[in-house]
């Protein structure tokens, strides 16, 4: 960030080196007199290929201590922070193109940096392997490898647990765009300490994968095919991350449940017992 004086306008820029023009928000150009706005004769593209909305352009002076120049300014909407141009901020000599370098010798830069011409670098970080736990999951049916042509296909994600093991999650957050809901209720915590008002032990029951014991069907599965660095595949049982899934795994359960006393279904996966001491039992 660096503050530029703008046709005596002093304004804090961000020095965007990759951008061919200069921009700013409207809201900045409506603070200061300005040049009267003209047409833009550009389309400008934000990141991701958007096209920014603009309001229109205008000529001013940009200066600092030292230097100045004279600019086309772009006044974009829905900007926040003003960008100055690359080549702006080349001739006002905030930053400076090296097109090459020189060195007395190589041999005394291997002299004075000798670990980093040795040996095998090492960067910092560990990548972990999620393949072990793809081929887990494949072996036990929760996943199968995809080889046709799919409608839908979703990155997967790899979350590190504090076991150490890899937990692996799809973003689909396309697909839920299109998922019906069932909106079946979740229990409140309210609801659940009001049904076990008055007990005295507790057990608790901790589905596990809860998820993966409900099988999705063929074209379901198919929804939910995700690509990892190992190839495609998609769920054949339910899966973290599609909206409904919380919902209809709780649906699922309380059904289960029904009609036996002093048993709550607290988070979607817990089960607590209570009442007397037998039951808990």
């Amino acid at each position: 960030m660096t503050e530029v004086t703008m046709d005596n306008h002093k304004a804090v820029f961000k020095i965007d080196t990759g951008a061919d023009v200069t921009a700013v928000p409207e809201q900045l150009y409506a603070q200061g007199q300005f040049n009267k706005l003209a047409r833009a004769t550009k389309i400008l593209y934000g990141p991701g290929g958007v096209p920014l909305k603009l309001k229109g352009k205008f000529t001013a002076v940009l200066s600092n201590s030292k230097h100045s120049t004279h600019e086309e300014v772009y006044v974009v909407e829905g900007l926040r922070t003003p960008l100055l141009s690359g080549a702006a901020a080349m001739t006002l000599q905030l930053v400076a193109r090296v097109n090459s370098i020189s060195l007395d010798s190589k041999e005394t830069v291997k002299r004075e940096f000798p670990k980093l011409f040795s040996g095998l670098g090492k960067m910092e970080g560990e990548y972990t392997i999620v393949k072990e736990e793809l081929s887990r999951m494949e072996q036990q049916g929760v996943i199968s490898k995809v080889d046709e042509p799919t409608a839908w296909c979703a990155p997967m994600v790899a979350v590190l647990k504090s076991s150490g093991r890899v937990r692996i999650c799809s973003d689909l957050t396309e697909l839920n765009k299109s998922v019906m809901r069932e909106k079946h209720p979740l229990p409140s915590v309210e609801h659940t300490l009001g049904q076990l008002a008055g007990a005295k032990v507790f057990s608790k029951l901790d589905a596990k994968s809860g998820f993966w014991q409900i099988p999705l069907s063929k074209d379901s599965s198919l929804l939910t095919t995700f690509i990892s660095p190992f190839g495609r595949y998609h769920y054949n049982r339910l899966c973290f991350g599609i909206s409904s899934a919380p919902e209809h795994f709780q649906k699922r359960i309380s059904r289960t449940l029904e009609g036996l006393e002093g048993c709550s279904l607290s988070d979607g996966r817990r089960a607590d017992l209570g009442r007397d001491t037998e039951r808990a039992r």
